[in-house]
């Protein structure tokens, strides 16, 4: 069954249009369905209402459906978009306004807040680079230029850095460095080349006194020095002063004679021994001149002493002369000792020093010993050569050093003697009756020693030196002991 409704005026014109139609199918009990109202939608009463029901007995289809394009107003905060109600402040369809649908992007959910369009980001992803248009671009569990968080860069120190599970980790450290202290933050941070608490691994410190070297354990030099050799064998040195290691490791400066190697600013040379020197200045023969004795280089180089001079001590000493009666038998190389004789035989051995040269004595053992060498002159049985008088012990008088010392046998000069009394003498601290009985003997005389007298012992001619000339202490003016066995020595008749 169809119905119509028309109001007012427009049912009226539509009456009056459309030709009634008879409805064969109405049965008699239906009259009253086939009604028009009049009215013409005025809410009042009035003239224009028709007041009754007409029953036409016909249904009028007009086929119009009538829109009077008025809608129903939308609830407040809303507006109509696209035939809905839609709040534009939070429509991710209509944001801030109708049609302005916001984008999705990559790993988010669009959003519409305050009118504005946003990203709702899914789980571990982040807009860090404030683009909507490409979504929520970092997954902050492993991008290194925001990892945890936007903004947060992994850099580590010697390392590869890596973000895992939104935390900067250390993905492989540069060659030669070590996370030794298991902190990311700081990286690699054991330089396993140089560190000393971790040479060439992780924990392996070197001993005290050594440092890391290319990741092994060295001596540690404080400069100038350097380290020279290896293993057990290296040593700090300066190789700037060490002879041993001349300007480089392993180069030794040669010493040569008389002399000690020395390296100075990196260069070899050599020091003299006390006495001597390198007057012709080649390094290989060392210190050649003996400036004590050199007549040509006496107390320096190229000083040399007038002819038949000596060069005693480092001094130009003329020619020594034997003192009337003597005359002189024989001379040293050195110099500085002499073999006199009266050839009278009148002069007593126990005054035998009256004829050496003026300021000369009777030589000592270790005085002949040290100035002795390349004397050739054969000291006889006949002509003994007789040098300072000792006193013997227990009170036996006195007795000279005797050259020979034995009964028969001719000595060379040049051959040192040992201690011995063999030739009775006199002298006043101990005097007896034989100092008057060897006068066909020569006297061997030496010259004064320099260092002699100066209370040290600091000579190899010197056994005692006391300072005085005192000759009846113990030890005599020539530095030797008086009674040689109070001192612990022996020897023929002493």
């Amino acid at each position: 069954m169809k119905y119509m409704f028309a109001f007012g005026a427009l049912s009226a014109a539509l009456l009056a249009c459309s030709a009634p139609v008879e409805n064969p199918d109405r049965p008699a009990s239906d009259a009253a369905m086939d009604r028009v109202i009049v009215d013409d939608r005025s809410s009042v009463p009035d003239a224009n209402d028709a007041g009754v029901i007409v029953d036409t007995g016909v249904i009028v289809d007009t086929g119009v459906i009538v829109d009077t394009g008025v809608l129903p107003a939308c609830p407040a905060g809303q507006q109509r978009c696209a035939g809905e109600c839609v709040d534009v402040q939070t429509s991710a369809t209509h944001c801030g306004r109708c049609d302005n649908a916001c984008p999705r992007g990559a790993n988010a959910t669009a959003t519409c807040a305050a009118g504005a369009c946003a990203l709702l980001c899914a789980g571990g992803f982040a807009d860090c680079d404030m683009n909507p248009a490409n979504g929520c671009e970092s997954d902050r569990s492993f991008d290194l230029e925001n990892c945890g968080m936007c903004g947060v860069r992994c850099t580590l120190a010697n390392a590869t850095a890596a973000c895992t599970a939104g935390l900067c980790a250390i993905g492989a450290c540069r060659p030669g460095f070590s996370n030794c202290d298991g902190n990311a933050a700081n990286g690699c941070e054991a330089d396993l080349g140089a560190s000393s608490a971790h040479c060439g691994a992780c924990n392996n410190a070197c001993p005290m006194g050594q440092g890391c070297n290319a990741g092994r354990c060295e001596l540690v030099c404080t400069a100038p020095a350097r380290v020279c050799g290896s293993g057990a064998s290296a040593r700090c040195v300066d190789t700037n002063t060490d002879s041993a290691n001349c300007g480089t490791c392993g180069n030794a400066c040669p010493a040569g004679a008389n002399a000690s190697a020395r390296c100075a600013s990196g260069a070899c040379g050599i020091t003299c021994m006390p006495g001597f020197s390198d007057c012709d200045g080649i390094a290989a023969n060392g210190c050649e001149v003996d400036l004590r004795s050199s007549a040509a280089h006496c107390g320096r180089c190229n000083s040399p002493c007038a002819a038949g001079a000596t060069c005693t001590a480092g001094v130009c000493v003329a020619a020594a002369t034997c003192r009337a009666p003597a005359v002189l038998i024989s001379r040293a190389p050195s110099g500085t000792e002499v073999l006199c004789d009266d050839p009278t035989n009148a002069t007593c051995e126990q005054d035998f020093e009256q004829l050496c040269p003026a300021g000369w004595h009777l030589c000592t053992r270790l005085e002949h010993n040290a100035r002795n060498t390349g004397w050739t002159h054969v000291a006889t049985t006949a002509e003994r050569a007789l040098g300072v008088i000792y006193c013997r012990a227990g009170g036996g008088g006195a007795g000279h050093l005797t050259i020979p010392d034995a009964p028969a046998s001719n000595t060379p000069l040049s051959t040192d003697t040992t201690t011995n009394c063999f030739y009775g003498s006199s002298r006043p601290s101990c005097p007896s009756g034989f100092g008057c009985n060897e006068q066909n003997s020569q006297a061997l005389c030496c010259a004064p020693a320099p260092l002699c007298g100066n209370g040290r012992v600091d000579s190899p001619e010197e056994e005692c030196d006391d300072a005085n000339s005192n000759e009846t202490d113990d030890c005599l003016n020539s530095c030797t002991w008086r009674v040689p066995t109070s001192r612990g020595m022996t020897g023929t008749n002493c």
